[in-house]
């Protein structure tokens, strides 16, 4: 026990690091490593939720001392994408998850040549920027879905809600990032909730190893906060792009 949870332990601190500079729960990375470990789909799932609600609630904590999130975006996105991730991760035994995983590798590509093009939109340094009600009533299906698609594979929805913050309602890169792990953080309780109700566990040594993403979360939180985003934009499309050839490789090419 002692060995796993130093194991979990490290895993949750790492990635978390690297997943709340970037705005996403870190469930690209920890899918595919539980899942090559010889967990099952569903049960790796499960880990990998969990993880990504430890360090998205200790990254957001960061993002809203610093006024980066915006809760009436918030506020919309997270109830529909709740439902949407708890019938996922309920139902996610019967989808098959490679389709899924594929339209994850291409929308992580998508956005990793996004940035990588140079495009970028002005650039506030808190979270004032109005909304239309045209926007508001686009956020309703767009958190179902993306929701749903999240609690399907076990992540927390980070590659999804980071193209519709910076394309559809043209937040920067800082912002989209702070909304997207405070919307992750519901979506990945009501993930984990999902397979919890189909019978899947957290053995204790996980959920102590949860530890790691909570402090991982804010090193990565303050990180971002301090990052020029003339700077935190380029090296955000290489870590997508990665993040796309990894689960390529490991989720849609060669899967366990």
């Amino acid at each position: 026990m002692a060995f796993a949870l130093s194991k979990f332990f490290l895993i949750s601190f790492s990635v978390s690091i690297f997943a709340s500079i970037f705005g996403i729960g870190g469930g690209v990375v920890y899918l595919p490593l539980f899942w090559k470990s010889g967990h099952p789909f569903n049960q790796a799932a499960t880990y990998s939720l969990y993880f990504v609600a430890a360090s998205s609630l200790s990254a957001a904590n960061r993002y809203r001392c610093e006024q980066l999130i915006e809760w009436q975006i918030v506020s919309l996105f997270a109830p529909m994408a709740i439902v949407g991730a708890f019938l996922g991760g309920y139902y996610a035994q019967l989808v098959n998850t490679k389709i899924l995983l594929a339209i994850f590798v291409a929308s992580t590509l998508f956005i990793s040549l996004r940035l990588l093009s140079g495009q970028s939109y002005s650039s506030p340094t808190k979270a004032t920027i109005p909304l239309s009600a045209k926007k508001n009533w686009q956020a309703l299906p767009l958190g179902l879905v993306a929701g749903t698609i999240a609690g399907l594979i076990g992540k927390g929805g980070g590659l999804l809600y980071i193209p519709i913050f910076l394309y559809l309602y043209q937040r920067p890169l800082k912002i989209a990032a702070a909304n997207s792990i405070a919307i992750i953080f519901f979506t990945a309780i009501a993930g984990v909730a999902g397979h919890l109700f189909r019978g899947y566990s957290l053995p204790i040594y996980v959920i102590i190893a949860g530890l790691g993403g909570i402090i991982g979360a804010q090193i990565g939180a303050h990180i971002q906060v301090k990052t020029n985003p003339k700077t935190l934009r380029p090296a955000a499309g290489v870590f997508f792009l990665l993040v796309a050839i990894y689960l390529f490789y490991n989720g849609v090419l060669f899967p366990h």
